[in-house]
């Protein structure tokens, strides 16, 4: 199969949050889009090493990491929540609060929206569209 270089994931992390809390945030975003996403994930099952070693392969599409700090991310996050042209995954600091699905509804229940911290915003689409969203941002280092 051939591959599509036409799209990505990005994906912003607060800048402002412990690196492990940031690794995170990127691991679940990234494993999202993994399982939601409606195009082929990969380019086959895995490549071969000389020995004959096999090595599962890995997305077809990048994923580059970008930050923000916790008041731009959110502000931007506000921006995200009505995109439509592209998918979206919105990472929460009671994501890493609590690993108890029915816990983090009750959390969120006596929340807007905006009132949310996020440690992490993921989009997957086209490459053009993605950078228009995302120029504001530096790569994550």
């Amino acid at each position: 199969m051939k591959q599509d270089f036409s799209k990505k994931i990005s994906i912003v992390i607060s800048n402002e949050i412990p690196d492990w809390k940031a690794m995170n945030a990127v691991g679940h975003i990234a494993a999202y889009f993994g399982n939601k996403m409606d195009a082929v994930f990969d380019t086959g099952e895995s490549f071969v090493a000389q020995d004959g070693v096999a090595i599962p392969r890995n997305s077809q599409y990048g994923i580059v990491v970008l930050q923000a700090d916790q008041e731009g991310l959110n502000e931007w996050a506000l921006e995200m929540r009505s995109v439509t042209d592209v998918q979206t995954m919105f990472f929460v600091k009671e994501m890493i609060d609590t690993g108890d699905d029915i816990e983090l509804q009750q959390m969120l229940d006596v929340q807007d929206f905006k009132d949310i911290i996020f440690y992490g915003v993921g989009l997957f689409g086209g490459n053009e569209i993605l950078r228009g969203y995302t120029n504001a941002f530096k790569l994550w280092s």
